[in-house]
């Protein structure tokens, strides 16, 4: 899913890490780009990337523990599942 804010295309490609977006760029002279979007499913038949695993574990611990900060506090317990959130009131009264 997309839409142009002010001439920018904006891409949102699922949620909760179900999908990864392949997004093809042509550069065709004097014209805008154009782009071809491809959900791709994340399915258990999606093997890891050794290089990358190790990349990202080099960073997990870092964002971890600055994302492990408190901003904030509520009373309630919070869903932010997005099938959840658009269906029903997800927070309890």
């Amino acid at each position: 899913m997309w839409k142009a804010v002010n001439g920018t295309s904006i891409w949102k490609s699922g949620s909760d890490w179900r999908y990864l977006e392949h997004l093809r760029v042509f550069l065709i002279p004097g014209q805008r780009p154009v782009v071809i979007p491809d959900d791709i499913p994340l399915t258990i038949s999606i093997k890891p990337d050794p290089a990358m695993h190790t990349l990202v574990d080099k960073y997990v611990p870092k964002l971890s523990s600055a994302l492990n900060q408190p901003i904030g506090q509520t009373t309630v317990a919070l869903d932010a599942i997005e099938k959840d959130a658009r269906r029903r009131e997800t927070n309890p009264r």
